[in-house]
């Protein structure tokens, strides 16, 4: 059947970033110009004042720099999994990572985990559900469209953060990698699978459900920055509509997607027509909108605005290529276009951020960071352009390496013993009662005993517990008899 010529305008935009970054700028620089400059400050500043009420007698501040290095080695984390956080300090040399238990002491690393905020409890929306998290996000959807200009096409998906834990808007979708977690609404660019906008998804809102639905208000909240741009938008039959289509066509913006065979406004003679493999049937209407139905193994149904409505003939496969079949064009341009949230699923799966816990905002957070990461890797392979022909070189795990080491290598938050008061051993009285680990008489006057005063034990005068015994290599004061010694290593 022939089809109607479409009045497809031309992309004149200009496509790419849109920053002052140099290219041989430090990772970390595109980084924190997505996070924000202030974003490890003003964390620094919320987990204090939640500390305040909540991190116990012996919490000591965190600062912008403590909390860089926090994130950093949450990075690490990921790129070099352990089967418990525990194992990262752990007295078998095999488990243990020097880089990080020479650098934090557990519990300081429990103490920031559990303290960790992104808001002034004191100023926290209580009514909004993403209270919790919503300055950051707020954040992000600022920086994501400012840095970077999409090229001509767009795709809308949905994303998830894996959570398992209870909550009232989880979310099951069998079809994606994460079975089970919390919902995000996604546009990307489709040719870089840069993360252009996003939002989270927290359950039935009657305000958004109202009119058009809910995948109609999404799209449009999400899109709203490229609209009147000639911009062409993919997305899967969850997002196709006929009046979404109509208003994205009325605001300049061209859309291509799957739809079901049922959908409200589907040509009845589309569905009904009797087709072979291989062939394919087209109608046109209103406003250049074209539906097909193209039969294969199963019935593929599409709905373009931004297409001629020709067909093409390629191989079946790439591994095929002297089986040639014929396919609508628009189903092709589908293809090619719809996966920019599947590749920007596809980096943020290979380090995860972040460790389990209770707190379902806690992955929302670092979910967003990830998001962040990604985001930040993109830029800067699109500054370097061309890239090096070793991919070692520019890998995402390369760049993930060096952002962490910008953010850890300078720092420890282990205390120091002061010029001249460093413990001399006098004599050992038991080798390896952890690996590595003697007790010893050290020389000089006794000193109070690291683990009596975390666990406040102390003498029936109240002072602190003395003891001139303690551990060779951690250079602490430690009771020689008691569990003094183990509690302090972590048994």
């Amino acid at each position: 059947m022939a089809m109607p010529t479409p009045r497809i305008r031309p992309f004149r935009e200009k496509s790419g970033p849109q920053h002052d970054i140099p290219f041989d700028a430090p990772e970390l620089d595109f980084l924190l110009a997505v996070l924000g400059r202030n974003f490890f400050a003003d964390m620094a500043t919320s987990t204090n004042a939640y500390a305040v009420e909540h991190g116990g007698r012996l919490w000591v501040d965190t600062t912008e720099e403590e909390m860089r290095f926090f994130f950093g080695i949450l990075i690490l984390m990921g790129v070099n999994e352990r089967p418990q956080y525990r194992d990262y300090w752990s007295t078998d040399p095999a488990l243990n990572c020097p880089y990080i238990s020479s650098r934090i002491t557990r519990n300081r690393f429990e103490q920031l985990m559990h303290c960790i905020h992104v808001t002034d409890p004191a100023t926290e929306d209580r009514v909004d559900k993403l209270g919790k998290v919503r300055p950051f996000l707020l954040t992000l959807q600022q920086n994501f469209p400012r840095l970077f200009a999409p090229g001509v096409a767009l795709s809308i998906d949905e994303a998830m953060i894996k959570y398992n834990g209870r909550l009232r808007w989880k979310q099951y979708m069998p079809m994606k990698p994460i079975k089970w977690g919390i919902k995000l609404w996604v546009l990307c660019d489709a040719r870089t699978g840069y993360c252009l906008a996003l939002d989270v998804y927290t359950g039935r809102d009657d305000r958004l459900a109202e009119g058009m639905g809910l995948t109609y208000n999404i799209v449009m909240k999400l899109s709203s920055n490229y609209l009147l741009r000639n911009h062409h938008l993919y997305a899967d039959n969850f997002y196709s509509s006929l009046g979404l289509i109509r208003d994205l066509h009325d605001a300049e913006t061209y859309f291509c997607g799957t739809i079901r065979k049922n959908s409200r406004g589907l040509p009845k003679q589309i569905a009904d027509t009797p087709l072979q493999r291989g062939q394919s049937e087209k109608l046109s209407t209103d406003r250049d909108i074209v539906f097909c139905r193209w039969f294969d193994r199963r019935d593929v149904f599409v709905v373009a605005t931004n297409t001629t409505g020709r067909d093409t003939v390629k191989p079946r496969t790439r591994f095929t290529p002297n089986e040639l079949i014929t396919v609508p064009e628009m189903i092709v341009d589908y293809n090619r276009n719809m996966g920019g949230v599947d590749h920007l699923d596809q980096f943020r799966g290979y380090y995860n951020v972040g460790r389990a816990g209770r707190k379902w905002w806690k992955y929302v957070l670092f979910g967003l960071f990830n998001f962040a990461l990604v985001n930040a890797y993109i830029l800067k392979c699109l500054a370097n352009r061309p890239l090096p022909s070793n991919q070692r070189e520019w890998s995402l795990l390369t760049f993930r390496m060096a952002v962490m080491h910008q953010m850890c290598d300078n720092f420890s938050s282990r205390k120091r013993a002061a010029k001249g008061s460093v413990h001399e051993v006098a004599s050992v009285l038991e080798r390896n009662i952890i690996q590595g680990h003697d007790l010893v008489l050290f020389e000089g006057r006794k000193k109070a005993c690291q683990a009596c005063i975390s666990a406040n034990r102390r003498t029936a005068s109240k002072r602190c517990v003395e003891t001139s015994y303690g551990c060779s290599l951690c250079r602490v004061s430690l009771c020689k008899s008691g569990p003094c010694f183990r509690e302090h290593h972590g048994f």
